[in-house]
């Protein structure tokens, strides 16, 4: 199975200790996860890569689910990705919080992990109708403009297209372009190609053996110093670091899976 037709999970939760056992589960059923630890990594991410369903914690630090959730149903572009909270909280009034600001389920961490499975693939057709119904681009159409603009950039993320190239491809004036992209994502073109390159980067690290250099090469930075800056920028160390830290977390996590 390819990686673009494994279902992709972003799952937001600070503490994933009690999951452990969900996650090897949903890996055996070929979901690819990633895993962000606060609301604002989750709605930046969600916007950066479109996963197919999110899993969210109801209490998180700064900004909590509840604020979470609705900031993603506020943006056109992730307003239709299944949102399912996945909490140790049981309040009732959780709960009816939860379905109010648009989730689509309400699952106990507690729960069985193959009745958890399941109701995730119950909700993955919505993902699939919602990116089934953006795929055609009509000229007016401010969210499939945006679209048309994210699959032009991700041909080819080591190229900084300039503005009057992007405009020639797609037809359309930049300004069209410029505000049809704010409108729907909320933030500017470029800043999204960076943040996609950065969150790419990212992946590449801890999903696979490709060299740092090679990695910066890939994504458009002039030289793995540039690229080291970037990224230490955003996730406060460095490339190496970080990479030598997912590893060890996927070490702990395999470890503490195998049967006793």
């Amino acid at each position: 199975m390819s990686r673009k037709t494994q279902p992709y999970i972003l799952i937001c939760d600070e503490s994933t200790d009690q999951s452990r056992e969900l996650f090897a589960r949903l890996k055996q059923d070929n979901f690819r996860l990633a895993i962000v630890k606060n609301g604002r990594d989750a709605c930046t991410r969600a916007s950066v890569e479109r996963p197919d369903l999110v899993l969210l914690e109801m209490h998180l630090p700064g900004m909590d689910g509840l604020a979470t959730c609705k900031t993603l149903k506020s943006h056109e572009y992730t307003r239709g990705i299944p949102v399912l909270f996945f909490t140790n909280s049981n309040a009732r009034d959780d709960r009816l919080a939860g379905f109010r600001c648009g989730a689509l389920d309400y699952i106990l961490k507690d729960a069985d992990p193959e009745e958890v499975l399941l109701r995730i693939k119950v909700h993955l057709p919505h993902a699939a109708s919602l990116q089934h119904a953006s795929t055609s681009w009509h000229p007016h159409d401010v969210s499939a403009l945006a679209q048309a603009c994210i699959d032009l950039l991700e041909e080819d993320l080591s190229r900084t297209l300039k503005a009057d190239e992007i405009s020639r491809a797609l037809e359309t004036r930049w300004t069209n372009i410029s505000h049809a992209f704010e409108a729907v994502h909320g933030t500017k073109v470029y800043l999204w190609l960076r943040e996609r390159r950065i969150q790419q980067a990212s992946s590449l690290l801890t999903q696979s053996n490709m060299p740092i250099g090679e990695i910066a090469l890939s994504l458009g930075y002039t030289s793995a110093a540039n690229f080291a800056t970037a990224f230490k920028n955003r996730f406060k160390v460095n490339p190496r670091a970080y990479r030598q830290e997912a590893q060890s977390q996927m070490a702990e996590l395999a470890h503490a899976l195998q049967p006793a």
